[in-house]
């Protein structure tokens, strides 16, 4: 039953971290044309392409225990951190379409993501040390 909720959180992930950007690509591109500068294709690819450790960290941390699993986690939301950066631009955004210009400014959005993704990393460790606590009872 753990492989099988792994592999449903898998495609749940993949879906989010992969194909979100592909989608994106793809979707922007399609319904207007020149809107995504090549920084922005560049930086989705990217995002696409650091999805796939991400995802892959995860399985790992959900189909190990213990250290394993901890140090799995971790490293993908270290990882996850990295997306973070990449997708949001970091906190700040210029797009030219038609002759307008558009540039959005949004650092305190992307320390809120942030501070979110710090909030979790002592999870892992803190589950890891209650397991090594049980056993020890045990």
């Amino acid at each position: 039953m753990k492989l099988f909720k792994a592999i449903a959180v898998l495609i749940g992930r993949s879906i989010f971290f992969i194909g979100i950007p592909v989608g994106l690509i793809y979707l922007i591109n399609a319904n207007y044309p020149g809107l995504l500068g090549e920084r922005y294709i560049q930086t989705l690819h990217l995002a696409m392409y650091l999805g796939i450790p991400i995802v892959m960290l995860y399985f790992l941390a959900d189909i190990t225990t213990e250290w394993k699993s901890m140090v799995s986690e971790i490293s993908a939301l270290v990882f996850v951190l990295l997306y973070t950066f990449l997708i949001m631009g970091y906190g700040t955004t210029m797009i030219k379409y038609a002759g307008v210009t558009i540039t959005m400014y949004y650092p305190y959005l992307l320390y809120l993501i942030i501070a979110g993704v710090l909030v979790r990393i002592p999870l892992p460790v803190l589950r890891y040390l209650s397991h090594a606590e049980e056993n020890e009872n045990q």
